[in-house]
């Protein structure tokens, strides 16, 4: 076992390395890459410093000696000595800005650079983001032909870098150029030549990155491929732990390659402004025959929201934006399998009607029953969104006991699909399971009328639908505009599943909340509904369902919702009534409720997770004595807190 250190800082290639006084300053020296090829199990690299391109020539800009890269090792750790910072922008710029004209400003640099954008001050310029946090936005927005205050652009032949300012003299201020990836638009689809991230572990085994006092700034942050904070590129079992990006590139950090990703661990991460379709953290195996297994992300967060001008603007419109993603490319055998994300949070901030806070595709098939918590592919877990627009969810995860805030619920006045949006693109089961969930929507934000719940689009099969047990999924919108809870789209052999759950509207007039809707053609056994409280509905009025056979409360309660042995359902029927039913934010009913909460099938009790660990504490499951009859409760029993 070997330990070696750098100091991006104060370090020099020609110092022996051995200590933090005579640390080295770059992974491509002579001596330094030198002793990275010939690491060994046991061997760790601590640092400290600021690591940056340094400006100058093509040859020089474009060096890679400030980022790290480790390939097919197994073992090794990094480890942060004092705090550290990888950032893709240079120290200020020397020499002298000219002013040619009102706020437009030239400095002449040199020829073949590949800059991906231009910082001003960019220690100092934040913006209040969310949970606490600060949000960078000390970069100016590329326009090939700058016509307003904050644009720039670079003239590749001559080496001209233009800028126009909001009348600040840029003499007076620390610019720096960011290293990018390609020689033309720095917004360009295509990888260029010089591509990037910012720590690298590729096909490496049982390796480790401690960046807790790491901060990851401008790495190739308009990259479409590339430009993570850390990424593990094929391999198995890495850890990393830790850090702060903010304008990253496509993804934040996480996973990807085209090798299978399996057993790495992602923990404690705050990942902040990324390209404007990007994700913050990312799970992802590509080629043939590839996975995605055993993947874990551990209390991270994400900041979904694009790279932020000097004016606080975006400097991109957000595309597809999405905190968490786990996928593959779809090519045969290509799968995800063995996820846990837990104790995660993202932060919606744009009204892109695309962003998702949480995404999942690509898993093997699902063969359990509904209510089984056993074998899922993967688990979401005690995490949560805030501010979100929508959530697509395409296959068979167990989410259990997050809290999803869909205020937002889309662009105001511009979009009525939903926010929960149940989709199905290949012929795999599509069962997904909500337990002690709570969810808030908001259908003043979706135009004349809209949906909360929606079986979107696909195909679906025999036995899909999606199951919500114990969970709290409330409305609080006020206006006049019509709500539909649930619309399912017409899609027949597709069953919602609702147990022991209080559904409906704390504000709204009782005359525009519906429960159901689409659903005229199908018959109850599309609506297995039991043992639900039911808020703000009218007593009289046809809203609970498209169909006239069970439209009304009478006809629900009759062909639907008849409740479980003892447990009847119960409704709340005036908004006011509704709004002082809840017991908290997040409906945790009374102990002593005719409602209870959770009903998992005891003969489903889960005693591994899907990746074969042995649960060791509580997860929130409540069960019921059940009858035969698969999910239909009987009986009072007694209330067992559950799987251990």
């Amino acid at each position: 076992m070997a330990d070696r250190y750098w100091d991006g800082t104060n370090g020099n290639d020609a110092n022996d390395g051995l200590t933090m006084a005579t640390a080295w300053k770059t992974y491509t020296g002579v001596a330094p890459a030198a002793w990275l090829s010939s690491m060994t199990s046991g061997d760790r690299i601590y640092r400290k410093g600021t690591f940056r391109p340094t400006y100058g020539n093509a040859a020089t800009f474009h060096d890679t000696g400030w980022l790290l890269t480790l390939t097919s090792k197994t073992g090794v750790q990094v480890i942060n000595y004092d705090e550290c910072t990888i950032r893709g922008d240079t120290a200020n710029l020397s020499g002298t800005w000219t002013n040619t004209v009102g706020n437009t400003w030239t400095k002449t640099l040199n020829t073949g650079l590949y800059i991906d954008g231009v910082t001003w001050n960019y220690d100092t310029q934040t913006v209040a983001g969310k949970g606490g946090r600060t949000l960078r936005k000390g970069q100016l927005r590329y326009n090939g032909t700058p016509a307003s205050a904050w644009d720039w652009a670079y003239n590749s032949g001559t080496g001209v870098l233009t800028i126009i300012t909001d009348g600040t003299n840029p003499n007076t201020v620390t610019i720096g150029i960011i290293r990018g990836r390609n020689a033309a638009n720095p917004y360009a689809a295509s990888a260029g030549s010089s591509a990037y991230q910012g720590d690298t572990l590729s096909s490496c085994t049982g390796c480790s990155i401690n960046a807790s006092l790491t901060r990851y700034w401008n790495i190739n942050p308009y990259s479409t491929a590339d430009g993570y904070a850390i990424i593990c590129q094929g391999g198995d079992g890495n850890y990393t732990c830790g850090g702060l990006a903010d304008d990253t590139g496509y993804h934040g950090m996480g996973c990807a390659g085209t090798g299978s990703n399996v057993n790495h661990t992602f923990v404690g991460f705050d990942s902040g402004t990324l390209y404007k379709s990007s994700t913050n953290f990312i799970a992802f195996a590509g080629g043939a025959s590839n996975q995605v297994n055993g993947v874990r992300f551990l209390n991270c967060v994400a900041h979904v929201k694009t790279h932020i001008a000097m004016d606080g603007s975006s400097i991109q419109a957000a595309t597809n934006l999405t905190g968490f993603y786990c996928h593959t490319n779809g090519l045969s055998n290509n799968f995800v399998n063995g996820l846990l994300i837990e104790g995660c949070t993202s932060y919606m901030y744009d009204d892109d009607a695309n962003a998702n806070p949480f995404g999942f595709n690509n898993m093997p098939s699902y063969a359990g029953n509904w209510d089984s918590t056993a074998s899922r592919n993967a688990i979401l877990r005690s995490s949560r969104c805030v501010d979100a627009v929508q959530m697509s969810l395409y296959d068979s995860v167990w989410i259990d006991r997050c809290n999803f805030d869909f205020q937002r619920c889309g662009p105001a006045g511009a979009s009525n699909s939903g926010a929960l949006l149940l989709r199905k693109t290949t012929s795999i089961a599509h069962k997904p399971l909500f337990t002690s969930c709570a969810f808030r929507f908001n259908s003043d934000r979706s135009g004349g009328f809209g949906y909360n719940i929606h079986t979107f689009t696909g195909t679906f099969d025999s036995g899909d639908g999606v199951g919500f047990l114990g969970c709290s999924m409330i409305d609080t919108g006020s206006n006049s505009n019509d709500c539909y809870f649930i619309s399912y789209e017409g899609k027949t052999n597709y069953t919602y599943r609702v147990y022991g759950c209080a559904i409906g509207f704390v504000a709204k007039p009782v005359t525009n909340c519906y429960l159901c809707v689409s659903d005229n053609a199908l018959n109850a056994a599309a609506h297995e509904f039991r043992t639900n409280a039911y808020l703000g509905f009218s007593p009289t009025l046809a809203r609970y369902s498209s169909n006239t056979a069970f439209d009304t409360k009478t006809e629900w309660i009759t062909q639907i919702e008849s409740g479980t042995g003892a447990q009847a359902p119960k409704f709340i029927e005036s908004a006011t009534s509704a709004q002082f039913y809840r017991t908290s934010e997040s409906l945790e009913l009374a102990s002593n409720s005719t409602l209870r909460r959770t009903f998992l099938n005891p003969a489903y009790k889960p005693t591994k997770d899907v990746r074969g660990m042995w649960y060791t504490g509580d997860y929130g499951a409540y069960q019921y004595p059940q009858s035969a009859t698969a999910g239909r409760m009987m009986g009072r029993g007694r209330l067992v807190r559950g799987a251990r």
